[in-house]
């Protein structure tokens, strides 16, 4: 006798409508706890009976490979009908992201959110702020709130924006294999905004690739404190050091004055009054809180008019350059290589193309000419300077500074010429002799561009040039720097003079050199009219100014 079970499940068939599908829950539920039933018969002994007229129990019918529309639930009692359940709803419109109801995705806590740059392929790429992420599964925010899912191994790329620090160096590495370094402003979903060598520029997105940032002086030195120890007095000579090229002079101190507490070095003593210096520049003394000083010697002289006598601090050369001479200055400093940001006015252009009209530089149809008033304005500069145009120089603006001309400001004027030769007791004071230099503000650019032309023009008889373009370490400004027993030229033997360039400060040679180098070659004849003043005393003669070698004119 066939099983009434296996009967069913044979005649069954694949059911064409919802209605059989639901019967055919109904069959199985059944045939189910008939199979419990032949189960539990199946474990006590059978009736005696003729071994051929035995059917084995068939297997319990297989759902169908495709699901239901409709989620399966448990079976109800036997004495029960199974409820119909209603037809599954489809949405009208599908939501931004379904997560899988096996995997909860929850946004870290206490985590800044991380904005990513993602390359899904070589013809799409989007981007935005990471909401959850879990194994390979990313939810991403996109700008206007809106969501998006992808998995981490369908992607080419995931680039992770970087959030820089104010001043903080890094290195932006563009698709086709260069690489920028400076100081990286912000790195956006747009581009890459980098400032190299004081000049900023903008990086299209489509351009690059990813920026990676090195540590800034301040975290390098806090790194530096927790990895050095305590009797590694090499390392902490050299992170004073670094700390006085790096300008953080307040905690080169500490640095060294530590140092000096556990061992005494020679090194670290010159490297601590240097450090001194610098800071007793940065912030000097005011005069309501000064101690008052007997006037030095000199110091006062009687007045003509018969008022008593005068302070001749007072009268010391106050002559500057105007704002036009440093512009012009800035021009004849311009490096086509590495150009600093200029402006030309449509005025101008149009006062050369008429001037230079019959010149084969100048283009002769009217579509070129007014492609010039398109162009780039450094290159409206450079068709001035090959036509020699000086005359309409003075009307080119440079609103950033030349690269040469910032190395003077970084590396010579503010970090030792100042703090070292300028000083009230030395060449910035009432005894400056022949060589004088401004000390008053002395960061405005008229006072650093008036101490710049003074160096240039200023000759002393029978002694080199004060900068020598050629040879730079025979200046005789360096040669007047170092110890009188390395020295060719040795300063002059005067009371509290001290070298400025010794063994640990050998770098600022290198530098002065390298600003030697960077400055135009050969050397322009500035059109600006000055000379360098002169503290000398009447019965002196003055020094000869006029004796320059030739000069060729940009």
């Amino acid at each position: 006798m066939r099983d009434p079970l296996a009967s069913t499940t044979l005649s069954l068939g694949r059911p064409r409508s919802r209605c059989a599908w639901r019967s055919l829950g109904r069959v199985v539920a059944i045939g189910s706890v008939t199979l419990a039933v032949a189960v539990a018969s199946a474990s006590t002994p059978p009736p005696a009976a003729p071994p051929a007229t035995t059917q084995p129990t068939p297997p319990p019918a297989q759902p169908p490979a495709t699901p239901p529309a409709t989620p399966p639930t448990e079976p109800p009692p036997a004495t029960q009908p199974a409820p119909t359940s209603p037809p599954a709803t489809v949405p009208t419109t599908a939501p931004a992201i379904a997560p899988s109801s096996s995997r909860s995705l929850t946004p870290r806590p206490g985590e800044k959110p991380r904005r990513i740059y993602v390359i899904e392929d070589k013809f799409s790429e989007f981007y935005g702020i990471v909401r959850a992420e879990e194994d390979d599964r990313v939810i991403l925010e996109q700008v206007g709130g809106k969501l998006r899912e992808f998995y981490r191994s369908r992607v080419l790329e995931i680039i992770e924006l970087v959030e820089p620090e104010p001043g903080q160096p890094g290195v932006v590495y563009m698709r086709d294999g260069r690489s920028y370094s400076g100081t990286i402003i912000s790195d956006n979903y747009d581009g890459v905004e980098i400032e190299i060598k004081g000049i900023k520029q903008r990086l299209a997105r489509r351009d690059v690739h990813h920026v990676t940032l090195t540590l800034t002086p301040r975290q390098f030195y806090e790194k530096a404190r927790k990895e050095i120890g305590a009797d590694q007095f090499t390392d902490r000579m050299r992170l004073a050091r670094y700390l006085f090229n790096k300008k953080m002079y307040l905690e080169a101190r500490e640095e060294l004055i530590s140092l000096l507490q556990v061992i005494d070095l020679h090194e670290a003593k010159e490297l601590l009054r240097t450090v001194e210096a610098q800071l007793s520049l940065q912030n000097p003394v005011p005069p309501s809180v000064a101690p008052e000083m007997e006037p030095p010697p000199g110091a006062l002289r009687e007045d003509n008019t018969g008022k008593g006598p005068v302070r001749f601090l007072d009268t010391l050369p106050d002559r500057l350059l105007t704002d036009e001479d440093v512009n012009l200055i800035r021009v004849y400093e311009i490096d086509f290589h590495d150009p600093p940001r200029v402006t030309v006015s449509p005025d101008t252009i149009r006062e050369l193309i008429e001037k230079y009209a019959d010149s084969e530089l100048i283009p002769e149809n009217a579509e070129a000419r007014s492609a010039l008033f398109r162009a780039e304005p450094i290159r409206i500069v450079r068709l001035m300077f090959d036509l020699k145009a000086r005359e309409l120089y003075p009307k080119i603006e440079v609103t950033s500074e030349p690269h040469a001309l910032a190395l003077f400001r970084q590396r010579i004027h503010n970090t030792w010429l100042i703090g070292n030769c300028a000083t009230s007791r030395c060449h910035g004071g009432v005894d400056a002799g022949r060589f004088f230099l401004h000390t008053k503000d002395h960061k405005s650019d008229r006072v650093r561009y008036t101490n710049l032309l003074i160096l240039e023009r200023l000759r002393i008889p029978g002694k080199p040039p004060l900068i020598d373009w050629e040879k730079p370490t025979d200046s005789l400004l360096i040669q007047y720097g170092l110890p009188r027993d390395v020295a060719r030229y040795p300063h002059p033997d005067v009371k509290g003079w001290e070298p400025v360039f010794t063994r640990i400060t050998k770098r600022l040679i290198d530098d002065f050199a390298a600003w030697c180098k960077a400055m135009y070659q050969p050397r322009p004849d500035y059109p600006v009219e000055y000379e360098p003043p002169q503290l000398v005393s009447p019965d002196e003669p003055e020094t000869q100014i006029g004796d320059e070698p030739d000069r060729v004119p940009r």
